[in-house]
């Protein structure tokens, strides 16, 4: 059977050398995971792809879009976020719903109005009231 060294392939939990002996299906296993990651590696090296924009914890991209905002846009920007959220709260679950559908998931009316069983035109009625009710108090939208 063959024996692999558990320092080469979990070097934080063995600082000394370790050699288990393993099947040949696991022995293949491990190989194929070393060969794939020192692919890997070449390949960010050859394409200078050390970070990745797509990594949801990283913040480069954030941090070359986004300058550093004035005090005062910081603050203006949560007075209109908590004005946001008073109004949201002003309408009701099925128009916010309903919002979210339309605008969020970029569904048609048509499609809305199949999904809850409804005519179009009340799904039409309760997007417009809950527009205008976002437009009346909520400067953000005027």
């Amino acid at each position: 059977m063959p024996e692999i060294n558990l320092k080469d392939h979990y070097p934080d939990a063995h600082q000394q050398d370790c050699f288990i002996e393993v099947t040949q299906e696991i022995f293949e296993v491990m190989h194929e995971m070393v060969r794939r990651e020192k692919a890997h590696l070449r390949q960010v090296c050859r394409y200078h792809a050390q970070h990745s924009l797509d990594n949801p914890y990283a913040q480069y991209e954030c941090d070359v879009l986004h300058f550093l905002n004035d005090p005062c846009d910081t603050v203006e920007k949560r007075w209109q976020l908590t004005q946001l959220g008073d109004t949201f709260r002003m309408l009701s679950e099925k128009q916010i719903k309903r919002l979210i559908e339309r605008y969020h998931h970029n569904k048609t009316i048509e499609e809305i109005a199949h999904l809850e069983g409804v005519t179009r035109g009340s799904v039409n009625e309760s997007i417009q009231a809950a527009l205008a009710k976002l437009r009346e108090n909520c400067e953000v939208f005027a």
